[in-house]
Parts: C-alpha cells; structure tokens; sequence
C-alpha cells in the first residue's frame, strides 16, 4: 500500500456557502485518510477552490481517484473554469471552517 498526496485546484463563478458537504463527501470515499482532508477557498474573490488529499493505495491502483469535479457539480459549484488540476501553489495555508 502506497500514500499519495494530491492538491487540485479550480476556479468557480459561484459556490455554495461552505465546503462541509464537499469535505465530509471526500473523507467518505474508499482509501481517503479522513483527517488529511483540507478545502480552501483563495484570490481576492474566493473563487479558486483548492482540494488537498491524502489517499491509501494498491500497486493495482486501487481505490481509484475520487471525482471531485463531478461531486463539486452535484454539490452546487457552479461554472468552473475547467477540470480540476494541479494546484500551482502547494504552500498555500489552509484554515478549518467555524
């Protein structure tokens, strides 16, 4: 078993008032580890949404890469501005919702 890391990022023209319902979706999905779970929002305008992750994996691949950007459209992030991708900053500080 492997742990690989990820941070994606995408830009949205609207988003829903928090990320709680985005974060407890992917700490549910097979191989995530929960606690390694962070969502921030970014820019002037907090429309860039950046999705940290840790997931346990086989050799095999498996679990296989949570589809967050067909989650985040079921969820209510409207008009991206295209798929999730690398994050192009992965310094970025990450703070915990009230």
């Amino acid at each position: 078993m492997h742990r690989w890391g990820y941070c994606l990022e995408a830009k949205f023209e609207s988003l829903p008032p928090n990320d709680k319902a985005l974060k407890k979706w992917l700490q549910d999905q097979p191989g995530i580890v929960p606690r390694l779970v962070a969502i921030g929002r970014f820019d002037p305008d907090k429309k860039l949404l950046c999705v940290t992750f840790v997931q346990v994996r086989n050799l095999a691949g498996r679990a296989p890469i949570p589809d967050v950007d067909a989650a985040c459209e079921r969820l209510g992030y409207l008009k991206p501005n295209g798929p999730f991708r690398d994050c192009i900053d992965r310094n970025k500080s990450f703070r915990e919702e009230e």
